[in-house]
């Protein structure tokens, strides 16, 4: 049991849970299990993201260093003798790979293992591997060799397209559905949308394939918010502020209505919770109930990104580019703008802000926002920020196993029940 582990209740249907989530001792697991016939040298392993759904699964992703070079494994976790059966269609289609095997399961743990570009759903991920000469051509310069930057196993994978030089010449974004057809509009849309040109920054489409589960788009230069410290940081979360009015102000004609705060997602959010940390589940419920209790009604509705953590947003010389539209959504101004405020509140309690930094960026966002776009109100404003407080950050915490966060699952519900309860005209008060 690791210290993080330690921060959730044990899970009986997932009784090997912590040894998935020790790098170290996964890291043994792995070798032992993908090993082709002989030892691996297997010098470190890096657990590189976490999907935790109590008494259901648990997915991982690891980085091996193994006999010299490094490679990217996904493990999934299952309950009941899940695993067999997956197992035996992975293995079914499964494609080579270099030093490990394709696929593996450790019966014991009730796991599957696959050696990435396998992957349970995602089954375009070989052309990362080898680019097929036809996908070559479909970018000028040729597109050469393809450099892994995000995984979500079972969802999508973005990898930079190289040339022969190395040079970036494009992002492509791999789906397990037939999603990068919308996902192409959204950015079209928004791209030639008057309001948006010259001041809102998207990348530009190079290509697609619905049928391939491919999207291409340019590369965009820049950090992203989270890379930004001191007066560079607040310039970044001012620029969020001001892309975000002009975002919003677009048509949302078309897009799906955004439902993540639903009073039925929030009771859910609670229930894992609960089921996470047993102590914290009266707490949980109440909260999910009170915000179930004092929902604003519904507004006109305007084009949410539907995604706006810091690393979908790029600053390059004080200009912000909008990245990863995918989740895009019709809704309340106040989901995108109460999700940007919980981020601020999360940073102040767990540390990585102070609270004078904290209302400051606040502060800055908000007075960004108003200058291009009108306010929510403050009851909405505050409402949607204690709603993202409890079905982003302390549901994240858990089903992310997030080590700096857990700690303080407490406190964000307490933050998020005084704004429940709170009361003022102002939206402005609603600063951290």
């Amino acid at each position: 049991m690791t210290a993080t582990t330690a921060l959730l209740a044990p899970d009986p249907r997932l009784p090997f849970r912590d040894l998935l989530l020790d790098p170290a001792a996964a890291g043994r697991r792995l070798a032992w299990r993908l090993r082709c016939g002989w030892a691996l040298d297997v010098s470190g392993c890096e657990l590189l993201r976490v999907k935790y759904r109590v008494g259901e699964s648990l997915r991982a992703v690891y980085r091996l260093h193994v006999d010299g070079g490094e490679r990217v494994v996904a493990a999934r976790m299952f309950s009941g003798g899940a695993s067999a059966e997956v197992y035996r269609r992975a293995s079914a289609r499964a494609v080579p790979t270099r030093s490990l095997r394709p696929v593996a399961r450790d019966g014991e743990l009730d796991t599957v293992l696959w050696s990435f570009p396998n992957d349970r759903r995602l089954t375009n991920l070989t052309v990362l591997e080898v680019v097929p000469p036809e996908l070559r051509r479909l970018l000028r310069p040729s597109w050469e060799a393809s450099e892994l930057v995000a995984y979500t196993p079972e969802k999508s994978a973005t990898a930079r397209c190289l040339d022969s030089s190395g040079a970036t010449i494009a992002f492509v974004k791999l789906y397990a559905q037939p999603e990068a057809e919308r996902h192409r509009r959204v950015l079209e849309a928004v791209a030639r949308h008057p309001l948006a040109t010259g001041g809102l920054r998207v990348p530009a489409v190079l290509g697609c394939s619905d049928a391939l589960r491919m999207l291409w788009m340019e590369p965009i230069g820049g950090r992203s918010l989270d890379e930004l410290r001191g007066p560079e940081l607040r310039q970044g979360t001012a620029a969020l502020g001001a892309a975000l009015a002009l975002l919003h102000r677009l048509p949302a004609d078309g897009l799906p209505r955004f439902g993540r705060l639903d009073p039925r997602h929030l009771r859910g959010a609670a229930e894992v919770i609960g089921r996470a940390r047993p102590d914290l589940q009266p707490a949980a419920t109440r909260l999910a109930r009170s915000l179930a209790a004092t929902r604003p009604d519904d507004v006109e509705p305007v084009h949410l990104h539907g995604d706006v953590h810091s690393r979908n947003m790029l600053v390059d010389r004080g200009r912000l580019a909008l990245i990863d539209l995918d989740q895009a959504g019709a809704g309340s101004a106040a989901n995108d703008l109460g999700s940007v405020l919980a981020r601020l509140r999360h940073d102040r309690v767990t540390g990585l802000l102070d609270p004078a930094q904290a209302s400051e960026l606040a502060s800055a966002f908000l007075t960004a926002y108003a200058d291009g776009a009108p306010l929510p109100d403050a009851a909405s404003l505050r409402w949607h920020t204690a709603a993202a407080l409890l079905a982003e950050r302390a549901l994240r915490a858990v089903n992310r196993v997030i080590a700096g966060t857990l700690p303080h699952l407490e406190a964000l519900l307490a933050e998020s029940s005084e704004l429940v309860a709170r009361g003022g005209d102002d939206p402005m008060e609603v600063c951290c």
